[in-house]
C-alpha cells in the first residue's frame, strides 16, 4: 500500500489516465521538416521543427508496424512508450533551442504530465507544518515514478492501440 492505495489501484489509474488522453485528444504525426528563416546575422538558418497532421489510420498503423524499429532508433524501453510518444496532437512548446524552436506535444508527454498532477492531487508531500518534506517527497515519488515505469513496460498495447484507432477519422 501506497498511502490509501495498492500498486494495482495505481496502475489502474495509470490506464485510466492513458485512456482519457485518447478520447480527449484527436491523434496526429509529426513530420519532419525545415523552414528558412533570416538569422540576427542576416544570413539563411533552417528550424527543424517540422510540423503535425492529422494521422490517418494508414499513419497509425505503419507506426505500430514499425514500433521495434522506434525503440531502437530513439531510445524508447518499451512498446507502450514507443507507441504513445509517437502519437502527437496540434500543441507544441517552445524549447528556446537554436534550430528546434518548437516542441510538438505526444501523448506520452501528456501522460507524464497527467500522472504528476495525479500524484500532487493523491498524496501529501508535506510535514506537520504544511512544508514540503524532502525526504518523504523523494521516498514516495521514487516509489510512484518506480510503479509508473514497471506499468509501462510491462504493459500490453493491444488495448491503446484499439483505442486510438478509433478516434482516427
Amino acid at each position: 500500500m501506497i498511502g490509501d492505495l495498492t500498486i494495482q489501484d495505481i496502475k489502474q489509474n495509470i490506464s485510466k489516465l492513458i485512456m482519457e488522453i485518447i478520447n480527449t485528444n484527436i491523434p496526429y504525426k509529426w513530420i519532419a521538416g525545415e523552414v528558412p528563416f533570416e538569422n540576427r546575422y542576416g544570413k539563411t538558418s533552417y528550424d527543424y521543427s517540422g510540423d503535425v497532421a492529422k494521422m490517418t489510420i494508414k499513419d497509425f498503423e505503419e507506426i505500430n508496424s514499425n514500433l521495434n524499429e522506434i525503440i531502437n532508433d530513439s531510445g524508447y524501453f518499451c512498446m507502450l512508450e514507443a507507441l504513445l510518444s509517437s502519437v502527437y496532437i496540434n500543441s507544441w512548446s517552445a524549447t528556446y533551442c537554436s534550430n528546434r524552436g518548437k516542441n510538438y506535444i505526444n501523448y506520452y508527454n501528456l501522460l507524464q504530465n497527467s500522472y504528476e498532477e495525479w500524484k500532487s492531487d493523491n498524496f501529501d508531500f508535506t510535514d506537520e507544518e504544511g512544508y514540503l518534506d524532502e525526504e518523504k517527497f523523494n521516498q514516495l515519488n521514487s516509489r510512484l515514478n518506480d510503479i509508473f515505469d514497471l506499468f509501462i513496460s510491462n504493459e500490453q498495447i493491444d488495448l491503446y492501440y484499439e483505442a486510438i484507432l478509433k478516434t482516427i477519422n
